[in-house]
């Protein structure tokens, strides 16, 4: 058996990584086929070959990174049971450090293209939906459990992910009065006064 599909998956992985990455330091409308190729040290021929246009690259590029993001969700969570324990390691998982500063200018870039192509729009959605469900899930679970409080587990999910999100942005923007530290503080500040 040929080993020819399992290099074109690892070659088309390579630049969706590429495109992210570039997206996340340029923003969508900078990027060119051209610097992706340079990227991944191959022609524009190349990257053709797997997108027949820069909107069908950057789209996949989209969605390669919310799988990514959702692949980290779960290995975050796996071999925890305290429902505690798995709410502080899911959203440790998606702090914006070690690198993961790209991750988030992506995650920026998406919504600001999903506010003009109504295309994204519902990856956006879906995303962000499973986001809340996840952890709705955990606090429903924690409250079957007699750990967290009984509050209403979807309304605190969309309050605690929003904070989340508005206070990563004041990080990217280099804001003097969030940092990783502040942002800890708040997050978890919030989920033990609303959820212990």
């Amino acid at each position: 058996m040929s080993p020819r599909p399992s290099v074109e998956a690892a070659r088309r992985e390579e630049v969706l990584t590429a495109t992210w990455e570039l997206i996340a330091e340029l923003g969508p409308g900078r990027v060119r086929i051209i610097d992706i190729a340079e990227r991944v040290g191959s022609s524009t021929g190349t990257i053709h070959y797997y997108f027949d246009t820069k909107e069908d690259l950057l789209d996949a590029a989209f969605r390669f990174a919310v799988a990514d993001s959702r692949r980290r969700s779960e290995e975050a969570l796996a071999g925890h049971t305290d429902p505690w324990t798995r709410l502080v390691a899911l959203l440790e998982a998606h702090m914006p450090r070690d690198g993961r500063q790209k991750e988030w200018l992506i995650w920026l870039q998406l919504w600001a293209e999903a506010s003009v192509r109504p295309e994204l729009r519902s990856l956006n959605q879906e995303d962000y939906g499973l986001w809340i469900d996840r952890v709705e899930d955990i606090v429903r679970d924690g409250q079957e459990r007699g750990a967290f409080r009984q509050i209403a587990a979807r309304e605190f999910a969309t309050r605690l992910l929003t904070m989340m999100d508005g206070l990563v942005i004041q990080i990217l923007m280099d804001s003097d009065e969030i940092d990783l530290h502040r942002l800890r503080e708040h997050l978890f500040g919030f989920a033990r006064d609303q959820l212990l």
